[in-house]
């Protein structure tokens, strides 16, 4: 088989719905067909107002965490969708075709490895796509040809919002500089320049901008560190500016959005009126008037918005879940991502947040995932799942992010964890571009950190870096085993994943449903795996077909026969190595040597 990453298959989770964050969203003109596009590296389509999945489209990808989708657009009548997110060689827009989910034009932005794009908006007539970069500013492309006719790279931070006109006359900008810009279409050809600019009042963090309909005489702002501005669409000039009331914890408001008709103004992001209850709050077009809150809550903060006419306000969280409200506030249709979100909040008073405890030589692990904190144990020795109401946790212990004088301070959600030393030294522990720290644990004289595209350990004495492990998704949450053999963590996609504690190699995996009777599957990296009931299709091969062509997905229950090995998957942790496990299992068996899984697996090429 061929020997580079993309060559390979690579087992994904797929559940019908995202595994990670959602963060670009579109819904066509009609109102008919969502596009949603998560850093899970996939886009999906649903139908309006049904919320049935049509379609996925699995754009090729590299290494962690190269191919994350971050923005997402449709074309007006709906037929063409284009995603892109971050790119750690070229930059490129991959354009597909709806009805077929099939790529047709990969169109390249900079060939500098690195760079981004937030956002992507079509003109109404569908002849222009408005591309939001997080480094090269503004970007303008001719649909016809796909060629570039214009730009404007005059941006100190990324471009966060985009929206044209009704009739696409203008277009306004909103961007993470404290600036918003309004362009004529006219001027965008070319070296393009805002007509109009003006600094921001509620925040410089700006997330999403909407002219009001029916006659664009009104722009909404959305910003993630404050509330939400409106401003004249002609002059720009400041009309309001406030934070809705009566909210609790982080009080962003990032997502704004119109009613059909303009008479009424939706907000929503990190607003709650109850502590982990997101909700979708609605006031008068001036936004002067007291804030109602939709008549039930989410499970994560929310990034998207759009009143669709005829079918009710439809809403996407960061965290994959769909819902259609009715105007009575009722939820009409829903799309609920099975896995357990185990992102924690450590201040949180309910002390089950901070759950994430293992048996002394790490085969069994305990956690709980919000909002509800629900409690899972899994034993990897045994392959047994128990959940809520748990046993209690005899023999398991917890994480610690402070071990007598040595402690780690600015690990929860920071871009600059610190490491303080037992001889009163402050050591920065360095993150890759972006990054954040989510979770750290002291244990055996070693650190463990982990961040957004990251594992780390480093020395508990010096902040010496002694290993770095890419991840799919961020760790919210680890922990080392006190014999010292294994490293565990927590993912963002709803996996509990095992690592060799001195190199931090992938050992295994169990991804578990937070459904009313859970799922569970454990695979190795290499594709063996073991299932309890139903679960077999949790799981599949990606398989890219090369650039500019949608990869392909083969289910794990297609290969049942090869793959399916719980002898194997139960000798992994002990061994701390799969080749070992798979001779062991073979030979306990009787069997000869199983073939390496590259030659099970060649069948897919």
């Amino acid at each position: 088989m061929p020997g580079t990453e993309r060559d390979r298959p690579r087992l994904r989770i797929e559940t019908g719905a995202h595994q990670g964050r959602v963060l670009g969203c579109d819904i066509d003109y009609a109102g008919t067909l969502l596009l949603t596009a998560g850093d899970d590296r996939t886009a999906r389509l649903w139908s309006v107002p049904e919320l049935r999945p049509l379609g996925v489209l699995r754009p090729p990808f590299g290494e962690t965490p190269d191919g994350s989708l971050y923005a997402a657009a449709l074309s007006p009548d709906g037929s063409m969708g284009v995603v892109a997110g971050y790119a750690a060689g070229p930059l490129c827009l991959h354009v597909f075709d709806v009805a077929r989910c099939e790529i047709v034009h990969r169109v390249k932005l900079t060939e500098a490895g690195g760079e981004s794009v937030a956002t992507l908006r079509f003109s109404p007539d569908g002849e222009l796509l408005a591309v939001g970069t997080g480094g090269l500013g503004l970007i303008l492309f001719a649909t016809a040809g796909w060629r570039h006719i214009g730009a404007d790279a005059a941006y100190g931070a990324r471009v966060t919002g985009l929206d044209f006109t009704t009739e696409g006359d203008r277009l306004a900008v909103a961007s993470e500089d404290g600036v918003v810009r309004l362009y004529d279409r006219k001027a965008l050809a070319g070296a393009a320049r805002p007509s109009l600019q003006a600094e921001t009042s509620a925040g410089r963090l700006a997330a999403s901008i909407r002219f009001a309909p029916p006659d664009g005489e009104t722009l909404a702002l959305g910003f993630e560190d404050g509330g939400l501005e409106l401003r004249g669409a002609r002059d720009l000039a400041l009309r309001a500016s406030r934070m809705p009331e009566r909210l609790v914890g982080n009080t962003s408001v990032p997502s704004v959005a119109w009613s059909a008709d303009g008479a009424s103004l939706f907000a929503a992001g990190n607003t709650c009126f109850v502590e982990n209850e997101w909700v979708v709050l609605r006031a008068d077009a001036r936004g002067t008037g007291p804030w109602q809150p939709m008549r039930d809550h989410l499970r994560t903060n929310i990034g998207y918005l759009r009143d669709v006419p005829g079918a009710g306000c439809l809403v996407v969280t960061r965290g994959g879940e769909i819902a259609l409200y009715g105007s009575d506030g009722a939820r009409r249709a829903e799309v609920l991502p099975p896995q357990g979100d185990v992102r924690a909040d450590h201040e949180a008073a309910d002390p089950a947040a901070r759950t994430f405890c293992l048996s002394y030589g790490g085969t069994l692990v305990e956690w709980t995932t919000a909002t509800r904190w629900r409690g899972f144990r899994f034993d990897a020795l045994n392959l047994e799942l128990k959940s809520a109401p748990l046993p209690p946790p005899f023999g398991l212990a917890g994480w610690n992010s402070a071990l007598g004088e040595v402690r780690v301070e600015g690990w929860d959600g920071g871009e600059n964890p610190t490491l303080h030393t037992a001889d009163g030294r402050r050591v920065p522990l360095e993150l890759g571009p972006g990054e954040r720290a989510q979770s750290v644990d002291l244990h055996h004289g070693k650190l463990l950190l982990g961040a957004s595209f990251g594992l780390r350990r480093f020395a508990m004495a010096d902040g010496t870096l002694l290993v770095h492990r890419p991840i799919d998704q961020a760790a919210w949450r680890v922990n080392q085993s006190q014999d010292g053999r294994l490293t565990v963590a927590a993912l963002y996609d709803g996996t509990i994943r095992w690592y060799r504690a001195e190199d931090l190699e992938e050992l295994l995996a169990v991804f578990v449903t937070d459904e009313p009777s859970p799922r569970w599957v454990a695979f190795t990296p290499d594709g063996w795996y073991a299932a309890g009931a139903g679960a077999e299709e949790l799981i599949g091969w990606h398989l890219d077909r090369g650039e500019g062509r949608s990869a392909a997905f083969f289910p794990a229950s297609a290969f049942r026969e090869r793959f399916h090995r719980p002898d194997l998957v139960r000798r992994v942790l002990r061994t701390r190595d799969p080749a070992e496990a798979l001779r062991q299992a073979d030979a306990a068996r009787g069997d000869a040597p199983t073939p390496p899984p590259e030659q099970q697996l060649a069948a897919l090429h």
